[in-house]
C-alpha cells in the first residue's frame, strides 16, 4: 500500500476498536478537549511501512493505465446507468 500512495503507511498496534477509538478522539478534537495535531501520538503503531521508490515507475504505469480504462469505458458506464434508456 505505500508503494502504491508513495507514502508510509502506519500500522496501528490494536485495529479491532480503532473505529471507536478514532471516533473518540474526533469527538475530544471537537469539544476543544484535545488538539487535532495530538491525535497522531495518541494512536499505537505496531509498524510503519515506507515506499519503495524501486516500485514508482510501476505505480505511475498502471495508475497511467487504470485512468484509460476508465476513460474508455465511461461511455458504457453511463448507458448503464441512464434511466430513460430503461424505460
Amino acid at each position: 500500500m505505500a508503494d502504491a500512495l508513495d507514502a508510509p503507511v502506519r500500522q496501528v498496534a490494536n485495529p479491532h476498536y480503532f473505529v471507536a477509538t478514532g471516533a473518540g478522539l474526533l469527538a475530544f478534537q471537537r469539544l476543544g478537549l484535545l488538539d487535532f495535531d495530538d491525535i497522531a501520538s495518541r494512536v499505537a503503531v505496531r509498524r510503519e511501512y515506507q515506499p519503495d521508490p524501486a516500485h514508482r515507475a510501476l505505480y505511475d504505469d498502471l495508475a497511467t493505465q487504470f485512468v484509460r480504462a476508465f476513460e474508455r469505458t465511461r461511455p458504457l458506464f453511463r448507458a448503464l446507468n441512464d434511466e430513460d434508456a430503461h424505460r
